[in-house]
C-alpha cells in the first residue's frame, strides 16, 4: 500500500524536483521506501512512496522499469492473485526478478494492455509510462477502494492518490468547483467524478485513463461495472453454500502477506464474519482491534469483546472522547483535502493509529457488507412505505387537512408520497435539502449548482432492477465509493496503514448478486443470506443483535461547544468569500440531524480557511 504520483507536462521539459515536491506530500502513506523517475525528454515523470507488504526486499523499489525499460510503473495496492498470474506469464515467456505483484502487473500490461486489469483480484489504483508509444496509462480498481486523482489543463496532466500531492504543483489552477460543494451539502461528500477543484478529477472505479502525446484530453474506458444477472441458484440452501464459499475465498485471498495481518473487529456481523472465517484460515491468534465511544447508543465494544473472545484473537481497543476543536477539523481536512462530511473518519483515523502503535501494518475490516448484503434499514423503509402510493389520494388529502397527522410518521411518510422514488429515497440520506440549501449558501453558488440536486443519483438509477436490488445499486456506486472508501483510505493510510476488504472482493459480489433478490433478502430478515452463511460459525447473539453502525456520536461532543461552532461558521470565509449567503446559520438543535449539518458546516469553514491561507500548502498530514 503506497503514495504514487505523476506529472506530465506537455509543452516543457520534466521537472525532478516538481515530481519530488508531489512525492513527498504522500509520505505518509509510504514511509518505508521512496523513488522518482523521469524522462526530461518528454516532461514526464513518476514518483511512489512504499507501505512494503509484498517482497520486502529492494527488489519492490518503485517506480519499477520492466525487462526492457520500455515501460515503468508507480503502482498503490494488492493483487491477491498476482501468483497465478505470474505462472501464465511465465508459460509465455516471461522473466520476473522479484517477488512482487508490482511486476506482475507491469508485464501483465506488457502482454494484454489495458485489457490486464480485468485479471486482477484486489485493489489497486496505478500508472504505466509507456516510453516508445510515449502514452500514460491510469488503472483504478472495480469497486473503488484504492484513490486516483488527476489534472488536465490542456497543458498539465498530473495525477496522485491524494488531491495534495496535485496542489504541491505551484503551477495548477487551484480554481474551486462551487458547484461540487454545492453538491457536498447534498451527500455530505463531493461525487466523483467531481472534487472541490475544477481541473482535478476523480478516475472512476473500473475505469481505465489513457493520454497518448498526440491525443488531446484523457480517454476514459470502462472495464467493469456490476451487472445483476440471476445464476442458476434457486434454492436458499444452494446459496448459502455458494455464499460461505466465496466467503472462505475472499478472506483467504486476502491474507496473502509478507507480514502479519490483523483485523478491526467492531463486533457487527460483517467484521465478525471476517474474524471468524480469518481465525478459521490462521494457525496463529488474530490480532483484533476495536474503538468504543462514552455513548451507549453508539458503543459497540462488548459486542467486540464477545467475539474476540469467542475466537481466542489478541484483542485491543480504546475508546473516543470526541473533543471537537479547530486541530480535530484541520485534521480533517487535510487528511481529506476537500470537504468530506462523515464524521466517523475521526474514529476511524484513531483506530487505525491503535492498530499501527501496535506494530500492525495490515487489517482487514468488514466494509462493504451492506451494500453487498443489503443492511441499510432505509431499504425497509423506502419499500414500506411504498404503500402509502396504494392509499387513493383523496384520503391522503383529507388525512393531511385534518393537521392530527402533520408531524408524525404517516404524514411524513404522505407528503413523501409525492416525490418520484428516486428522490424519496434520496431524502433518507441527504444532508440538507433542496430548501434548506437555499438558506444556507449564497445565490450565485446556486447558481452555478446543477439543476437537479440528485443528478448524482440519477446516473445509477435502475429501474429495470428490482426494488431492493436497485437501492444497492445506488449505494454500490456513489455512497460506497465516495463516503465509505474514501473514508477508510484516507484515515489509515495517514498513519500508514494498509485496510483490506474481503466483502468487496468483485468474484464475492458478482455471486451474491447473481442469486435472485428474494433469496437474499427480506424486510424482516436484512443481511438474511449472510447470516445464515455465517452461522456456521457465530452465535445468535451476534448474528440477531440490533444493528447499530458505525458512526460517531457527533452531536454530542458538538453540544458543549456549539456557541463556539455557530460563531466560527458565522464570521468565517466561507461567509466573507460569498459561498454562504448573508443570512445567520440557524439550524434547529431539535433537528435529528443537527450534528451532522454543524459538522459539515464546520468541515466546509475550515476547508476554505486552509483555502484562503498565504501560506504554501502544507503536504503533511
Amino acid at each position: 500500500m503506497c503514495g504514487i504520483t505523476g506529472l506530465w507536462d506537455r509543452t516543457g521539459t520534466g521537472d525532478a524536483s516538481a515530481v519530488i515536491a508531489m512525492r513527498d506530500a504522500l509520505s505518509h502513506r509510504g514511509p518505508d521506501d521512496a523513488g522518482v523517475e523521469t524522462w526530461p525528454e518528454h516532461g514526464v515523470g513518476l514518483g511512489h512512496t512504499r507501505l512494503a507488504i509484498l517482497d520486502l526486499s529492494p527488489m519492490g523499489h518503485q517506480p519499477m522499469y520492466s525487462h526492457d525499460s520500455s515501460l515503468c510503473i508507480t503502482y498503490n495496492g494488492e493483487v491477491y492473485n498476482f501468483k497465478e498470474i505470474r505462472r501464465e506469464l511465465e508459460q509465455l515467456g516471461y522473466k520476473f526478478r522479484s517477488e512482487s505483484d508490482t511486476e506482475v502487473l507491469l508485464q501483465a500490461y506488457q502482454e494484454w494492455g489495458e485489457a490486464s486489469a480485468c485479471r486482477f483480484r484486489g485493489m489497486f489504483a496505478y500508472a504505466i509510462w509507456d516510453t516508445y508509444r510515449r502514452q500514460m496509462v491510469l488503472f483504478r480498481d472495480r469497486v473503488g477502494i484504492k484513490p486516483l486523482y488527476y489534472y488536465w489543463d490542456g497543458r498539465t496532466f498530473a495525477f496522485a492518490s491524494e488531491i495534495k500531492a496535485i496542489l504541491a504543483l505551484q503551477a495548477v489552477n487551484r480554481e474551486p468547483d462551487v458547484g461540487a460543494i454545492s453538491d457536498y451539502l447534498t451527500y455530505l461528500y463531493i461525487p466523483a467524478p467531481k472534487s472541490a477543484y475544477k481541473f482535478i478529477k476523480k478516475l472512476l472505479p473500473g475505469h481505465t485513463l489513457s493520454l497518448p502525446h498526440d491525443q488531446g484530453s484523457p480517454i476514459l474506458r470502462r472495464y467493469w461495472r456490476l451487472e445483476p444477472s440471476e445464476s442458476g441458484i434457486q434454492n436458499r440452501t444452494d446459496a448459502i453454500h455458494a455464499v460461505r464459499d466465496e466467503l472462505k475465498s475472499a478472506v483467504q485471498a486476502h491474507l496473502v502477506s509478507d507480514v502479519p495481518v490483523g483485523v478491526l473487529l467492531s463486533g457487527g456481523i460483517d467484521s465478525s464474519t471476517v474474524t471468524a472465517v480469518m481465525s478459521d484460515q490462521l494457525s496463529d491468534p488474530v490480532h483484533s482491534f476495536s474503538v468504543g465511544f462514552n455513548s451507549q447508543l453508539h458503543d459497540e465494544t462488548e459486542y467486540a469483546r464477545e467475539v474476540a473472545e469467542m475466537f481466542g484473537t489478541s484483542h485491543t481497543e480504546k475508546i473516543v472522547d470526541g473533543d471537537i476543536a479547530e486541530d480535530i477539523l484541520d485534521q480533517t481536512v487535510r487528511m481529506y483535502d476537500e470537504p468530506y462530511a462523515d464524521s466517523s473518519a475521526i474514529p476511524t483515523h484513531q483506530v487505525s493509529a491503535l492498530v499501527r502503535s501496535q506494530g500492525v501494518k495490515v487489517v482487514l475490516s468488514g466494509d462493504g457488507g451492506d451494500e453487498v448484503f443489503g443492511g441499510y434499514a432505509r431499504y425497509r423503509t423506502w419499500l414500506n412505505r411504498r404503500l402509502i402510493d396504494r392509499t387513493p389520494l383523496s384520503l391522503r388529502r383529507t388525512i393531511l387537512r385534518s393537521g392530527m397527522v402533520s408531524d408524525s410518521l404517516l404524514g411524513r411518510s404522505i407528503r413523501q408520497a409525492r416525490l418520484d422514488p428516486l428522490q424519496r429515497y434520496a431524502s433518507y440520506v441527504e444532508l440538507f435539502t433542496r430548501d434548506e440549501k437555499s438558506q444556507i449558501i449564497s445565490p450565485d453558488v446556486s447558481g452555478q449548482a446543477e439543476d437537479d440536486p440528485y443528478w448524482y443519483f440519477r446516473q445509477h438509477w435502475r429501474p429495470d432492477l428490482d426494488s431492493v436490488t436497485r437501492l444497492q445499486y445506488l449505494d454500490f456506486n456513489t455512497y460506497l465509493p465516495d463516503d465509505i472508501l474514501t473514508k477508510v483510505d484516507r484515515a489509515s493510510m495517514a498513519v500508514a496503514l494498509e485496510v483490506r476488504p474481503p466483502l468487496l472482493d468483485h468474484m464475492l459480489i458478482e455471486k451474491v448478486f447473481s442469486i435472485p433478490s428474494r433469496l437474499r433478502w427480506s424486510a424482516t430478515n436484512q443481511k438474511g443470506l449472510l447470516k445464515d452463511a455465517a452461522r456456521q460459525w457465530l452465535p445468535d447473539s451476534i448474528l440477531n443483535r440490533p444493528k447499530r453502525g458505525f458512526s460517531s456520536p457527533i452531536a454530542n461532543w458538538l453540544g458543549p461547544n456549539k456557541d463556539w461552532a455557530i460563531d466560527y461558521i458565522a464570521h468565517g470565509e466561507a461567509r466573507k468569500s460569498g459561498l454562504l449567503g448573508p443570512g445567520s446559520v440557524t439550524i434547529d438543535p431539535m433537528d435529528g440531524a443537527w450534528g451532522p449539518k454543524i459538522w459539515a458546516l464546520l468541515v466546509l469553514e475550515t476547508w476554505m480557511r486552509r483555502q484562503s491561507s498565504v501560506t504554501p500548502v502544507d503536504p503533511r498530514i
